[in-house]
């Protein structure tokens, strides 16, 4: 942009230069074009001046057109730089749109962990105390069982004097 704003300047000093040419060239064909110094200059001088003068205003011609077309490209190469831009302000916007998202899926990939991990203790105590529960409740039937046990030994037993007393009284 500071290139397309030098060639613009640089632009119309030239066609400033290429007015004050023709002006001159111009007060020459029309007869008023003065010369400092001998006034009688021959016609070869003055045609050879009036040569350069549209020599002089071809080169500059050619250069306001180069700069021109300079200027026309530099304005187009701006457009493009410009749209450039634009569509990376764009992505920029996108990729922190993303970054937040990425941060949010983060923290709550983290609290998901951590309720995990809490559901796991929470389930290993649970675990624990059925084990406990199982072993507690396997620990009384095999109590309750040896109990039982004991007393149809018992009653067995009972039976078994209870026969043999039988045949002792009867014998």
């Amino acid at each position: 942009m500071k290139k397309n704003g030098e060639l613009e300047k640089e632009m119309t000093r030239f066609k400033k230069l290429l007015n004050v040419t023709r002006r001159k060239l111009s007060e020459y064909e029309g007869g008023e074009l003065t010369f400092p110094g001998n006034s009688k200059t021959n016609q070869i001088e003055m045609d050879s001046q009036i040569n350069m003068l549209k020599q002089k205003v071809d080169d500059l011609s050619a250069k306001l057109e180069t700069a021109s077309s300079k200027c026309l490209y530099l304005d187009a190469n701006n457009q493009l730089l410009t749209q450039e831009l634009s569509s990376m302000k764009e992505m920029q916007k996108k990729y922190e749109k993303l970054k937040k998202n990425k941060k949010k899926l983060e923290q709550q990939v983290v609290n998901l962990r951590s309720h995990v991990e809490f559901s796991m203790i929470e389930y290993s105590k649970i675990e624990q105390y059925k084990r406990e529960l199982e072993e507690r409740t396997r620990l009384d039937i095999t109590e309750k069982l040896k109990e039982a046990n004991l007393f149809f030994q018992t009653q067995v037993a009972s039976q078994e004097r209870l026969g043999q007393l039988r045949e002792t009284n009867n014998v």
